[in-house]
């Protein structure tokens, strides 16, 4: 999740869930939520080919449209498909890399996704 914040850490990221198979094991990918459109964007265009543990990560709009995420805050549009992260990333790092650029927006909520 912070890594999805950013460079200065300024995007306001809501959620970062990576998603997990059965067996606990990351799929290395997560979706991120942000706080509105623009955020997301901002995170698609800032971070998209950057690296995160050692990985180059690559960042799109979430096209699934999870519908256990309508009608949270920001709704559907302000979510993110994060791929080709480390299968030993924890939340905490794909976290503060989607922050962004600032380090003045706070992360709301982060989980881990199992099947």
């Amino acid at each position: 999740k912070d890594h999805m914040r950013g460079v200065g850490a300024d995007l306001d990221v809501l959620h970062a869930d990576i998603m997990m198979d059965a067996s606990g094991r990351s799929k290395g990918c997560a979706i991120v939520e942000y706080s509105s459109a623009k955020h997301a964007q901002r995170a698609i265009n800032e971070l998209n080919n950057t690296e995160l543990m050692g990985r180059l990560i690559f960042v799109r709009e979430d096209r699934e449209g999870d519908s256990a995420w309508q009608g949270g805050v920001g709704g559907a549009s302000c979510k993110v498909y994060v791929g080709n992260i480390s299968w030993d990333a924890a939340w905490q790092e794909v976290k503060d890399h989607m922050r962004g650029v600032g380090a003045d927006l706070d992360v709301l909520h982060a989980d881990i996704m199992m099947d």
